[in-house]
């Protein structure tokens, strides 16, 4: 909790948008965070200050059944590596020991 964290979008040759916010809360289920996502961010990495890829950013996830927009919720990297993605094994939590 607390660590800051960037929504990561980049749309055609325009590069990339950071927008920052923190962690307000993280378990299995999703890392709540307060950097503001607008629908060009839907679906984009949310990354941590050393650049490592800590959850898909989402307008739409509600882990815990609070009403989308309310509350933001990112699906942690590791749970979208188990069940969704084919991730490396630099991914803590996807599949490998470490």
């Amino acid at each position: 909790m607390g660590e800051r964290v960037y929504a990561v979008e980049g749309l055609g040759g325009n590069g990339v948008s950071l927008s920052p916010g923190l962690v307000i809360d993280q378990s299995e289920a999703g890392i709540q965070h307060t950097a503001a996502l607008g629908q060009a961010f839907r679906g984009g990495p949310l990354v941590n200050g050393r650049g490592r890829v800590v959850g898909i950013a989402s307008l739409s996830y509600a882990p815990l059944n609070f009403a989308p927009g309310d509350v933001t919720f990112a699906v942690p990297i590791q749970s979208a590596c188990e069940r969704v993605l084919t991730c490396g094994g630099d991914v803590p939590g996807a599949g490998d020991d470490g």
